[in-house]
């Protein structure tokens, strides 16, 4: 089997498509690599910030969830961040997100951005315009494609 059957390059395809905006086409993509591989972590994160992209906290809770009990501990504290960022009290991610920041070595650039995209998001809903505008840049500093 080439590398578009296997659940490596399930998820890969669907990084292409989310980054194309086809994000249906990105979740049915991310299925298809949990029906064969359904401790994928990558993928079970992938499909966690496709659902509350989408505005569906109760499917990315099930995702984290799995994390959890798959034991990849740092993946499902970014899924639940995430998931808190989009909650009625964002600012309760900030503290576990920085954590997180520190923890996450410098060669994971794509991880990093997006810790400093749900950092920026989480301080400018609690007010704080110069932090979110320092974390957006910072974030686009560790992957500025």
């Amino acid at each position: 089997p080439g590398l578009r059957d296997s659940p490596d390059g399930l998820v890969l395809a669907a990084a292409i498509r989310q980054t194309l905006h086809e994000f249906d086409a990105a979740l049915g993509l991310l299925d298809e690599a949990l029906d064969r591989d359904p401790r994928h972590a990558q993928a079970l994160l992938d499909r966690a910030a496709l659902h509350l992209l989408q505005g569906r906290r109760e499917q990315a809770s099930r995702d984290c969830a799995a994390l959890w009990r798959m034991g990849a501990a740092r993946a499902a504290r970014i899924c639940a961040a995430a998931i808190a960022v989009r909650g009625p009290d964002p600012g309760l991610a900030v503290a576990p997100l920085e954590a997180l920041l520190v923890a996450t070595p410098r060669e994971d650039a794509a991880l990093r951005a997006w810790i400093h995209e749900l950092l920026a998001e989480a301080t400018a809903h609690g007010g704080d315009a110069a932090a979110a505008e320092r974390h957006l840049l910072l974030g686009l500093a560790a992957l500025p494609d």
